[in-house]
Order: C-alpha cells, then structure tokens, then sequence
C-alpha cells in the first residue's frame, strides 16, 4: 500500500513536469516567427521567374 511519502513525491514529480512545460511553452514562442526576407529578394527573385536574369544578376549583386 503506498504512503504518503510516495503520493507527495507523485506530485511533485507532476508539479515539476508542468513548471518544465510551461518554462519551455514561453521561452520557445519567440522561435515560432518566420525568419524575415528581404523585399529586394523577392524582387530579384521575381525577375529571374520573368526570365529577366540580367536585372536580378544586378540586383543580386547590388544585394551583395
């Protein structure tokens, strides 16, 4: 039969797991945003899909 001892230690066990849980709930939040790309990339990048690749080479460049 379990005694005290064990249904305290059950629930700190539990009570650890959730201070765990939430710590990494809010720390990891920030890492959920998308990384942000630059607009002169996506235009070179729509120039090179128009086949106007002299134009984005010179962007791309310019980028550099």
């Amino acid at each position: 039969m379990p005694t005290d001892a064990t249904f305290l230690l059950a629930g700190l066990f539990i009570a650890l797991g959730a201070i765990v849980y939430l710590y990494k709930m809010y720390t990891d939040r920030d890492r959920d945003l998308p990384p942000q790309i630059n607009a002169d990339y996506l235009r070179g990048l729509s120039l090179v899909l128009n086949r106007r690749t002299d134009e984005a080479l010179e962007l791309f460049v310019q980028m550099a």
